[in-house]
């Protein structure tokens, strides 16, 4: 049903260390599928170390299964400044590796651009 839809990692695991659930990863309405170019897939969820609180931050997952955190600014002015970047012909996305599946584990975070 809807309420499936609003957090799917909800029903694949019950286990404190999967990553899905540690930062309620849910589905934001849309995929915004392929929106930086890298056929990822976005999502929403809490900021990791901070489960406790509302705020809430992107994520996109690459066809890889490799899961980053989205680290540029979701506010007006910089998706003008994004808008106008793209407008450029110039596509990109900058984010911290989260969680790897290729490798099997979490891995210590590292900033990766795709141009």
């Amino acid at each position: 049903g809807e309420a499936a839809l609003q957090n799917p990692t909800r029903y694949i695991h019950r286990d404190e260390n999967f990553i899905g659930d540690k930062l309620g990863l849910y589905y934001a309405g849309t995929w915004y599928e392929n929106w930086g170019g890298q056929g990822e897939k976005w999502l929403k969820g809490r900021i990791l170390g901070q489960e406790s609180s509302n705020a809430e931050r992107w994520y996109y997952l690459l066809p890889d299964g490799d899961l980053y955190r989205w680290d540029d600014i979701d506010a007006p002015m910089a998706a003008l400044a994004r808008l106008f970047t793209r407008a450029m012909g110039k596509i990109e996305i900058h984010g911290t590796l989260i969680h790897s599946t290729t490798l099997g584990q979490p891995l210590q975070r590292q900033r990766r651009s795709f141009p």
